[in-house]
């Protein structure tokens, strides 16, 4: 299966398009965000936050299906962040990716998760709506 990186919505639409992979992003994490580091765009990883099902299941040990599995005052509350502050970050990481990431594996794959993480962050731009990133394994 693998590990993928991809961006959760306060408001998701119900016609929202899943249109990013996120695995190849998620293989080249490491190297884009130190990319995005030097270039003072910030970290990737600033923006993580569990989703609530994964809160429970990974930090609680309980069924999110299952209310008597856990308790609700103990879930954590989901931190969401700016379009504009994640655009930043992607932004650097694409320019980087352009220009510099020959040595990255699976180049047109990552390029293409960046720009339809960049597309999905300037869309919540316009609507005003909060993000943060989903890391799913």
């Amino acid at each position: 299966m693998g590990v993928a990186f991809y961006p959760i919505f306060h408001d998701r639409p119900a016609d929202w398009p899943d249109d990013m992979n996120g695995k190849c992003l998620a293989r080249a994490a490491d190297r884009l965000d130190k990319a995005a580091k030097k270039a003072k765009a910030g970290s990737i990883y600033s923006f993580y936050s569990m989703t609530r099902e994964q809160y429970i299941g990974e930090a609680l040990g309980g069924d999110p299906d299952d209310p008597t599995s856990f308790s609700e005052s103990d879930v954590a509350a989901i931190t969401w962040h700016e379009p504009e502050e994640g655009l930043r970050v992607i932004r650097a990481m694409l320019t980087y990716v352009r220009h510099d990431g020959r040595e990255i594996d699976d180049l047109d794959c990552v390029r293409e998760d960046l720009e339809a993480f960049e597309r999905h962050l300037e869309a919540a731009a316009c609507r005003g709506a909060k993000w943060f990133l989903c890391i799913d394994a």
